[in-house]
């Protein structure tokens, strides 16, 4: 278990809530998201290490995926 999930304490402090796009975002918004609302949406944040590009890829594998299952 990541330590960052072990020690992880919920905040009321505004400025360290996640953005409510980065909790659950739909699998088909992130797979088609533009390079340019990816910036808009992630301007500093740990998240931009994944690029765009494999950001999408990676949604779309999962929606592959989900699509296989449900046959």
């Amino acid at each position: 278990m990541p330590i960052a999930q072990t020690i992880a304490i919920q905040s009321l402090v505004v400025n360290v809530q996640p953005y409510p796009w980065h909790i659950a975002p739909p699998l088909t918004e992130l797979a088609t998201l533009s390079e340019a609302e990816w910036e808009r949406r992630l301007p500093a944040s740990a998240l931009r290490r994944i690029k765009p590009a494999m950001e999408r890829r990676n949604a779309q594998g999962n929606l592959n995926a989900q699509a296989n299952i449900k046959q």
